[in-house]
């Protein structure tokens, strides 16, 4: 039987959270969990002196229920995020444009990440529109939709209306957000800034503790505990400190409960082993209360990796007429670098997922849902259903292990070399009595499909696009053709994409320098920029795709390019088994 093994791609500035390398088997229209060996989290495990707090040293390794978990990260699967936003139809939830996306990247002397760097959007007459701080990865996004018309104007055309400014230390960056509409935007620091022994870490859990948590509450203290005790194995030990906020509704025994921030692991994992739950019983609970509890009295630090993680089963009340919404929190969390992972537990609904994603997308954190044995996309039809609207690219792990791993990345960047993330590609296979056509249109569909969810941009409906090639005189002619016309009939069935005529193909061809479109190193050079008052082009994007002869394999690389900048939006890798092609 012919099986294409899907693999989760990396793109180009996606947030991959390493050691969760898994797969998916696509075979007769079945899709199979298939997971492979986990990779060794750097610094994770190996054995550490006893922390402060426990007399006599170390207590044994807690051991974590089998809590199993999915995630998806909504900045990576961009585009696919989007699509779900404007799908969205509950009138009650608070909605934000962020289809616009600006993503400052900011770095030392020598390429590393600068985190927790200071930065001010401001019109040209210097009124303050934005302020972020970089997360650890030196990231921050800015959206420009979000703000009043009359405040951000057009990102395109002259005079340029906004401007950005980066202070680090003694240095300060100060530069008109870009004249080609770029949306990737690095801002580099002539000071090195060396690695960073003793991380200073700050993690907070926000937990709903109302009475539908109560089969759960206990499962997930044990799995937090786990939590815990891994990250204090973690070499070099963090300078990590927790804390907790706890939360109900009106009526109830308490609104929040606060844990402030503690590095007496013993007292925090005393507060843990109380939590228990009760109350609630009418849906929606004061998450909103909760979340202004978090920022308003927790004293993050400053220059710490600032992580909290949102546990719960119901939505934020939307009716209290308070002026602090869940929105006024993520704009405060973004703007102090607090990044947000929510967690969904069971019977979560469907404006519990739209309002837990959009806290995890505008803080560039994860979207982690439990699950309980459904594969592929769900609402939540039985009560211990979570509703998850993303796609079939999700894996189930252990709760414990997909927090820790999101820590150690988040970590790994403050050291000399952050955690490599594996290649991933699709790959196709031939066996006998299989119909090799319709296993190359799964393929090349999974490409197409993938270039679209991934991309760094919102693609819209209609938008004309070119499927280029870049020269193989040593690949046999015909099969050149065969692999190309299967991508291009791919691409055209995805409705964001409309491909050009052959006579404008011919002109894209013309003006575009391959050059530039093909380099593997730099996602954008200067020749891709063209000159003002050149005639448009007719294709704003590009599907660009190199084919290379491996062993018994045919490699194509696909990549997606905004054709006014040379931005690289997204991109692809297929592994072809030779005996497909015939």
């Amino acid at each position: 039987m012919t099986m294409v093994r899907v693999v989760f791609v990396a793109v180009a500035g996606a947030v991959a959270m390493a050691g969760l390398a898994a797969g998916l088997l696509v075979s007769a229209g079945c899709v199979s969990a298939n997971m492979a060996p986990e990779k060794t989290m750097a610094g994770a495990a190996a054995p550490a002196p006893p922390a402060r707090g426990w007399p006599g040293g170390e207590p044994a390794r807690p051991v974590a229920p089998d809590v199993k978990a999915g995630w998806a990260d909504d900045n990576a699967q961009y585009n696919r995020y989007l699509e779900y936003l404007d799908g969205f139809s509950n009138s009650a939830a608070l909605k934000l444009n962020v289809a616009d996306r600006v993503m400052f990247t900011v770095r030392d002397s020598a390429g590393r990440s600068v985190p927790n760097c200071d930065l001010t959007v401001r019109s040209f007459a210097g009124a303050v529109l934005c302020r972020r701080r970089t997360y650890a990865d030196g990231r921050a996004m800015f959206f420009p939709h979000e703000l009043p018309s009359q405040a951000a104007g057009p990102l395109s055309g002259a005079p340029r209306p906004m401007k950005i400014e980066a202070r680090w230390g003694r240095e300060e960056i100060v530069q008109s957000l870009d004249s080609q509409d770029r949306r990737n935007i690095e801002l580099r620091f002539g000071a090195d800034r060396g690695a960073i022994a003793s991380a200073p870490l700050d993690v907070a859990f926000i937990i709903d503790t109302t009475g539908s948590m109560a089969d759960e509450i206990d499962r997930l203290r044990r799995t937090l505990e786990a939590i815990h005790y891994q990250i204090t194995q973690m070499t070099p030990r963090p300078d990590v400190r927790f804390a907790m906020v706890l939360y109900r509704d009106h009526g109830d025994e308490y609104v929040t409960r606060i844990t402030p921030f503690t590095g007496d692991i013993q007292h925090f994992a005393g507060q843990l082993k109380s939590v228990a739950a009760a109350g609630g019983g009418d849906g929606p609970e004061d998450v909103n209360e909760a979340l202004r509890v978090a920022t308003s009295d927790l004293n993050w630090r400053p220059g710490a990796v600032k992580l909290a993680f949102l546990l719960g089963d119901a939505p934020p009340h939307l009716d209290y007429g308070r002026n602090f919404t869940y929105v006024d929190f993520m704009r405060i969390a973004a703007e102090r670098g607090i990044k947000v992972t929510a967690i969904g537990a069971s019977g979560l609904d469907d404006l519990g997922e739209y309002v837990f994603r959009q806290l995890s997308q505008y803080t560039m954190g994860l979207f982690v849902f439990l699950t309980y044995g459904e594969r592929g996309q769900t609402r939540p039809e039985s009560p211990t259903g979570v509703s998850h609207h993303t796609g079939d690219n999700w894996v189930s792990l252990n709760l414990d292990s997909i927090i820790v791993h999101a820590i150690a990345r988040e970590l790994s960047y403050l050291a000399d070399k952050p955690v490599e993330v594996g290649e991933d590609y699709f790959q196709a296979r031939a066996a006998d009595g299989i119909d090799s056509k319709a296993v190359l249109e799964t393929l090349f569909a999974d490409c197409a499909r993938q270039l679209v969810d991934f991309s760094q941009a919102h693609l819209e409906a209609g938008t004309a696009a070119a499927v280029v090639a870049a020269p193989a005189r040593d690949f046999p002619a015909e099969l050149f053709r065969s692999l190309g016309d299967e991508l291009s009939l791919a691409i055209s069935r995805q409705k964001c994409f409309k491909l050009v005529e052959r006579e404008d193909l011919k002109r894209v061809l013309d003006e575009v320098d391959m050059n530039w479109a093909f380099d593997p190193v730099a996602p954008a050079a200067a020749s891709a920029v063209r000159p003002a008052g050149a005639l448009p082009l007719p294709a704003k994007l590009l599907v660009l795709y190199r084919l290379r002869a491996t062993g018994d394999q045919y490699q194509m690389f696909v990549k997606l390019v905004r054709v006014q900048t040379g931005e690289i939006l997204s991109a692809s890798m297929l592994k072809i088994d030779r005996g497909l092609m015939g």
